[in-house]
């Protein structure tokens, strides 16, 4: 059986009929007869657990879909094929792969199945998740509580990079960080943001890691510090073209290659995986 997971709230928009209707026939067209099932108060351990090996799994969304997905499965032992049909808004997994998001031409079916094995995990308030993109701490998960609040208000059109603009100009004194560096201790002040990658993009196209390459091991830890508020904002647009990153990890943001990453913060800030917030945290780790 071909089974199509629908989000039909991705993104914050509510898909209709005639989007349901076009991608059953696209996914139809490659797999045969397909049978949708809504993600909504899906029964995940009951439906994860019925797949055959002849089965084949398309998801349906953005990033949240898939992050959700990952941390509410035994993603380490896959049942069958798994794929993604793109949606929603931000869909940073799918620019990481393609290279373009999904207004750039038309939309391809990823398969999934070497993309969900031996993802990193991040440890929060004793909690574990999986992610598949990364994790912001600071302005950007901020950011993403805020976009979310604004979702809530019934807002559709999210503008993340005013609100992290905003988030800048504020004269609110950023926290200082002690930061596990595969072992080592460092110490940065008015720290901004502290983000662990497992790919290049998050915020919907935001390239903070360039370097980062998924098919490794190792991840891509960016911390952008600043004690003048003017350089940070003349520095900050960079960020969003994946300029940001300097020789010898001079200016805004400084770049490390890691494998296990330990960040504490002064003061609590929100924190955002794959998109999905957690608010007023202190410390986060990062574990293959």
């Amino acid at each position: 059986m071909n089974y199509i997971l629908n989000n039909e709230s991705s993104g914050g928009n509510r898909q209709n009929e005639d989007f349901s209707s076009s991608v059953k026939k696209i996914i139809s067209d490659k797999f045969g007869k397909c049978k949708f099932v809504s993600l909504i108060d899906l029964d995940y351990d009951f439906f994860y657990s019925h797949l055959l090996p002849s089965d084949n799994v398309i998801l349906v969304g953005g990033d949240g879909t898939i992050n959700r997905f990952i941390n509410s499965v035994n993603i380490d032992s896959l049942p069958c094929k798994f794929f993604l049909y793109p949606a929603g808004n931000g869909n940073d997994f799918y620019r990481d792969i393609v290279g373009r998001g999904i207004d750039k031409g038309e939309v391809e079916l990823i398969p999934m199945n070497e993309y969900f094995t031996n993802l990193p995990k991040v440890i929060v308030n004793g909690k574990t998740y999986r992610f598949i993109n990364g994790v912001g701490f600071g302005i950007d998960g901020r950011t993403c509580a805020i976009a979310e609040d604004q979702k809530a208000a019934g807002k559709v059109k999210i503008n993340y990079a005013m609100i992290t603009f905003q988030q800048i100009v504020r004269k609110i004194k950023k926290p200082d960080a002690t930061i596990l560096i595969d072992g080592k201790e460092a110490f940065f002040d008015r720290v901004y943001l502290a983000s662990v990658m497992k790919g290049k993009y998050y915020g919907g196209g935001v390239k903070i890691a360039p370097n980062q390459d998924r098919r490794y091991e190792t991840m891509t830890l960016i911390v952008a510090s600043h004690k003048r508020r003017i350089a940070a904002l003349l520095d900050f647009p960079k960020i969003f073209s994946g300029k940001h990153i300097k020789k010898n990890n001079k200016g805004l943001c400084k770049a490390f290659t890691v494998k296990s990453v330990t960040v504490t913060f002064t003061k609590p800030s929100d924190l955002e995986i794959d998109g999905e917030v957690i608010r007023n945290v202190t410390s986060y780790s990062i574990e293959r």
